[in-house]
């Protein structure tokens, strides 16, 4: 295991146990400290966010206030401070996205009630999650078969042929604390996000449009599959790919 790739798997799992992670951050004398301050520092996130609140909260803040002000003048420092976390990864972006987390958290925290939330609409669920781990299309590293069969796995389903071009695959929370899978397929035309929902299911395929990206949400086993791009044509090759791809169980 290089840099790059430890780097990209202490990003999406901090506390990684396979034997090639754990030499690396042994034998790195670079990737060694970082990781070991990393894995602290997750800890202490975990402990923070274990509140009664609902889940996913602070992303659907910074999310909704991205929907709705953009990059317009008036809110430049917003947008910058997205660009320095979103656009140059690195360890301090993750740090920094993290504490950005715990501000959020810290300063709610007091404010909300006991209950269990509403699911919100499944289009604002896929331009909520999309915006909010925007970082995942900065990864440029493929990502193992494995991996990826693992992470479906986890979901009740097995890959069952080559999905070529997967820079980016984790299994995430998608709301009320139910997994779902995320990940970024790139293509000669661009970068384009997959999410796969299967607590949502939908009854026919339908189109979005958010912060100047276009998406398809379609029924996928039980649940859906959402695809988002720049370019609406980029959609349907990837969707297809998934499906032949993945066999649910």
């Amino acid at each position: 295991m290089n840099c790059q790739e430890f780097e990209q798997r202490a990003w999406a799992e901090p506390n990684c146990e396979e034997p090639a992670f754990v030499k690396h951050m042994r034998d790195c004398p670079d990737c060694g400290p970082a990781a070991a301050e990393l894995r602290a520092f997750d800890g202490e996130i975990g402990a923070s966010l274990r509140v009664d609140c609902p889940d996913g909260l602070a992303a659907r803040i910074r999310a909704r206030h991205r929907l709705q002000y953009g990059d317009s003048p008036a809110h430049g420092p917003v947008a910058r401070l997205r660009d320095w976390l979103f656009g140059n990864p690195g360890w301090v972006g993750a740090y920094a996205a993290a504490a950005t987390v715990l501000l959020v958290v810290g300063v709610l925290r007091s404010g909300i009630q006991d209950g269990t939330p509403e699911l919100m609409p499944i289009d604002q669920l896929v331009a909520e999650h999309t915006l909010e781990e925007a970082f995942a299309t900065k990864v440029s590293m493929p990502v193992p078969r494995s991996d990826i069969e693992a992470m479906f796995g986890q979901l009740g389903a097995r890959v069952v042929a080559n999905l070529d071009g997967v820079t980016f695959a984790n299994g995430c929370v998608m709301e009320n604390g139910i997994k779902g899978a995320h990940l970024v397929v790139d293509t000669p035309q661009g970068k384009v996000t997959v999410l796969v929902i299967p607590h949502r299911p939908v009854e026919a395929a339908r189109t979005l449009r958010f912060a100047d990206l276009e998406g398809r949400i379609a029924p996928y086993g039980e649940g859906s599959l959402a695809v988002v791009a720049s370019d609406a044509e980029m959609l349907e090759p990837v969707e297809q790919r998934i499906r032949k791809a993945v066999q649910w169980l």
